[in-house]
């Protein structure tokens, strides 16, 4: 082989080299793998300048006042061997340098952030708000930079990870928000695991169970809530209305409606006392107690409740947020129960408008809405205008919670009595 033939191969690796540090190559290494890099490719470098200069010359002059008068002069594959290793310590080197302790405030940096922007789910109206289009894109990347970093630790310094607390309630909270009741379910029991008292988990994994309707499992997890956050806080704090809200809501889902009333009315009177009668906590606890209250056929009792609370969340968040959705779909289901169709109607729409903006329109929630338009379209006789929405309701619940859950179950033997109903109208 030539000397010419070896330096084109030998110019051609370098350039390679470099192009592939600059396009796939780490964009930073703890020092040492930094030098060794560094050296490597000035040593590279130095044979090829000498190659194709043939000198290794060095001869220095400058200045330093301890010394006097002194000379630097290089050539050759010695000039190229000191410029690129003065390149790769420089700032403008391809690579480049971390150190552990930066690694591992990065990391608490990103995890500040996710805690900070998505607080743990204590209650299951937080649990049915989904993110906004903007706070998911923002959660995918602080968990992508979270990952990767922690990923770093591992490789770099062989240092293991462990999430902080506050952290992986935000995770199992995210999944919860985002019906991935399963996947939440794990996350909340390692957690549980490692913090078997700590009521922020046992509040987030009994909503996901009640969401499973899993309500023997969610009970005891709600109770013992309840009992830490009494002896903590006091029996009239806010965090426990919170727990007995909670509590009463799984109660009420399990028919046991005496039980849950004393509860939601404690709920109210500790949450006016915090923080005033126009607060959307307050909102929160007249909803569950006015649907209580239809529950047991306490109509008049219920719809100035409904009203109220509808009032005091469009103050609050505006009329198109979930929330508000909740209140419209919850006050048409009383108009509905006592006969005022035309008015129940619109409101149901509009429930369903704001949840597919703000859910998409696969989501559970959107599912729920459909079935309730659903069966208010049956009472008026419209069956033809309810028998699609029950369908697509259905695959909502088919491919989000199961075959077997019981939402699927009530609405897959709603559609199976409309198609009944179509095929023989008679009956």
């Amino acid at each position: 082989m030539s000397n010419e033939q070896l330096k084109i191969i030998l110019g051609t690796i370098i350039l390679i080299f470099l192009l592939g540090v600059f396009l796939w190559g780490p964009k930073e290494l703890p020092a040492y793998k930094l030098q060794m890099l560094a050296l490597f490719f000035a040593l590279f470098a130095g044979l090829c300048g000498y190659l194709f200069l043939g000198s290794m010359d060095l001869q220095t002059t400058f200045d330093l006042p301890e010394m006097g008068a002194t000379t630097i002069e290089a050539s050759g594959g010695f000039a190229m061997f000191v410029f690129v290793m003065i390149w790769w310590n420089s700032r403008f080197s391809p690579v480049g340098k971390i150190t552990e302790v930066q690694l591992l405030e990065r990391i608490k940096t990103f995890e500040n952030a996710i805690a900070e922007k998505f607080p743990p789910i204590q209650t299951k109206e937080e649990a049915d708000t989904p993110l906004a289009d903007e706070d998911k894109t923002e959660y995918e990347r602080l968990i992508a930079e979270l990952k990767k970093n922690e990923e770093q630790a591992k490789k770099h310094f062989d240092e293991e990870i462990e999430r902080r607390l506050d952290t992986q309630l935000s995770l199992a909270g995210v999944l919860l928000r985002d019906a991935k009741y399963q996947e939440a379910e794990a996350a909340y029991r390692v957690i549980l695991s490692a913090d078997p008292d700590n009521t922020l988990v046992l509040n987030g994994l009994g909503i996901t169970l009640l969401h499973l309707a899993r309500f023997d499992k969610a009970e005891p997890l709600m109770r013992r809530a309840l009992e830490i956050d009494e002896a903590s806080f006091g029996p009239d704090h806010s965090t426990v209305a919170t727990a007995l809200n909670n509590l009463a809501g799984l109660l009420q889902a399990t028919n046991r409606l005496e039980e849950a009333e004393p509860r939601m009315r404690r709920a109210l009177e500790i949450d006016e006392a915090s923080f005033g009668p126009k607060h959307p906590e307050v909102a929160r606890d007249l909803n569950n107690l006015a649907q209580l209250l239809q529950a047991t056929n306490r109509m008049e009792e219920a719809e100035p409740l409904m009203r109220r609370a509808l009032e005091i969340d469009e103050a609050a968040f505006g009329p198109d947020h979930p929330k508000v959705a909740i209140r419209l779909n919850n006050l048409a289901a009383l108009l509905q129960a006592t006969n005022r169709m035309e008015k129940a109607e619109p409101l149901m729409r509009r429930a369903l408008e704001i949840d597919e903006a703000a859910f998409g329109p696969d989501h559970p929630k959107v599912a729920i809405r459909l079935n309730n338009l659903a069966a208010l379209l049956q009472a008026k006789n419209r069956m033809e205008e309810a028998e699609p929405l029950l369908h697509r309701a259905l695959d909502i619940f088919d491919k989000s919670l199961g075959s077997d859950h019981p939402d699927t179950r009530t609405v897959r033997e709603n559609l199976e009595k409309l198609q009944k109903r179509l095929r023989d109208p008679e009956e």
